[in-house]
């Protein structure tokens, strides 16, 4: 297939534009535009970590949202794979409890983070 038509099937609309597939060729992350060394690893990770969830392999998923959290943690990644560690873990134990004590922990961590916005429940009315 000519580079065009990967393009137009990816819907790639300009570049550079990081796809992440798995081995059927299912999109499971992407980004798009340059970043720091740093941002640049926690975005493999996530894609790990988003193919993992996809599969239902919560630990493997959990590790890799983990290693964000704890090599990344500057990153604009990490509140996000925080709250999904919180997600992982419910999937593992069934203990709603998880998620709620890592959106607190979101909301502690990174405050003003888009990620802790969507989190703070704090607010509602």
């Amino acid at each position: 297939m000519k580079e065009r038509e990967k393009t137009k099937e990816h819907r790639v609309p300009w570049t550079p534009t990081f796809l992440f597939l798995d081995s059927e060729g299912v999109e499971q992350h992407r980004f798009i535009g340059y970043l720091p060394p740093d941002e640049f690893k926690a975005e493999l990770h996530m894609a790990k970590a988003k193919d993992a969830f996809g599969k239902g392999k919560w630990q493997e998923a959990y590790d890799a949202y983990n290693h964000i959290v704890e090599n990344f943690t500057e990153t604009d990644l990490a509140p996000e794979s925080l709250y999904w560690t919180g997600v992982c873990e419910f999937k593992l134990t069934k203990d709603v409890e998880k998620i709620h004590a890592k959106c607190r922990e979101v909301v502690e961590r990174f405050p003003g983070h888009i990620w802790a916005k969507k989190l703070d429940f704090s607010s509602d009315e």
